[in-house]
């Protein structure tokens, strides 16, 4: 369940924990890969680590995910 994995996520934010933090996303990507929050989040970790260039490599990887979908609908 994805959003269980937000809830832990939330959690660890709060402890600044980012190793375990980073563990736990790169779980949720395999588990479900298209799974667009989980792309947010870990931009979100990237931003909180300021590694701007990783940050930028997953929001494009978000974006291409929304046009993908977003295909697959129509």
């Amino acid at each position: 369940y994805p959003n269980a994995y937000i809830g832990m996520i939330r959690l660890l934010e709060r402890r600044r924990n980012l190793t375990e933090l980073r563990q736990i996303l790169q779980i949720l990507m395999k588990k479900a890969p298209t799974f667009l929050p989980g792309y947010i989040e870990y931009c979100k970790v990237y931003l909180m680590c300021y590694d701007w260039e990783h940050c930028m490599e997953q929001i494009q990887r978000a974006l291409l995910l929304q046009v993908l979908i977003t295909n697959i609908k129509c």
